[in-house]
Formats: C-alpha cells, structure tokens, sequence
C-alpha cells in the first residue's frame, strides 16, 4: 500500500514540474514569452513591456500617430492575438512641459490613440486598460531636448 501511494505522490509531483515548465516569466508560454522578445518586448517589474527601440514616441503637444507608426501598431496587435495575448493596459507619458493637468490628458489621448488601433486589429474595447500618468513617470531627464522625447511615449504592457 505504501508503494502505491508513493507512486502515486512521484506522478502528481512529476505531473506539477511538466505543468510548470509549460509556463514561463509572467504566466506567458515560452512561445508566447519567445514572440513578445521578438517584438520588442522586456520583461519588469510591471510585467512584459514594449520597450526600446520599438517605444511609441510623440511629438511635443501631439498624440496623432502616423500611419508607419499605425502600421506598426496593427502588426503587433495582429501578432500579440495570433499567440493569444487578449489583455493589455497602455499607458501614455509626456514630458514636464507645461501644465500637470493637461499632460495627463494629453497622455491619456496618446493612449487612447493606440488603444482604437489595437481594438481596430482584434482587441476588445474591455480587454484594453487605458492609463495616462501624464509626466510622473519619466524615463529620461526632462533637462534636454533629447530626454523630453524619449519621455513623450506610450508603454504597451502584456497581461497574462
């Protein structure tokens, strides 16, 4: 009897580490996790990020997206359904020019923008979080020209 529920133990034990293996950083899949580095994407703290050099940038007071920008944006909503990425939150940024208030709504409008892209290419309206933290959250010193842009910005975060 004792064998038998040894046995039995080995295989649930055994059964627990595969199921494991199946998943990676995050909850993802290793191929899910293999295609989100593909396109760009690290993982943090807040969990799988678009990040560098693939980071949607603005211009100074704008939140209107170009179509190679669009472009982009539909193939990498097209490629996150085709491995069954469902939910994402988007978050907009800007630089510390100008009013507190405003930048939130224009970071807000940034995120907005690539959310109607994203819904347009296969996301549901309410699998989509939209944030705008306005410049709370910059990247870069907001002390040169060249660390405003990079603070003007919209971070795509994958949730499992």
């Amino acid at each position: 009897m004792k064998t038998h529920h040894n046995l039995k133990l080995f295989m649930i034990l055994g059964l627990a580490i595969v199921l494991s293996g199946c998943l990676g950083l995050g909850g993802l899949s290793r191929h899910q996790i293999k295609v989100l580095k593909q396109q760009g994407f690290t993982y943090t703290e807040e969990g799988w990020v678009l990040d560098m050099p693939t980071r949607l940038l603005f211009e100074s007071d704008q939140y209107l997206i170009n179509a190679d920008t669009q472009n982009n944006i539909a193939q990498l909503s097209q490629k996150l359904k085709s491995i069954k990425i469902n939910k994402i939150i988007i978050q907009g940024h800007t630089d510390n020019t100008g009013n507190a208030q405003y930048n939130e709504e224009l970071s807000l409008k940034r995120a907005q923008s690539v959310a109607y892209i994203a819904q347009q290419n296969g996301f549901v309206e309410n699998n989509i979080k939209i944030v705008g933290y306005g410049s709370s959250k910059p990247i870069a010193s907001n002390d040169t020209e060249e660390g405003r842009s990079e603070n003007r910005r919209v971070a795509i975060i994958v949730v499992p």
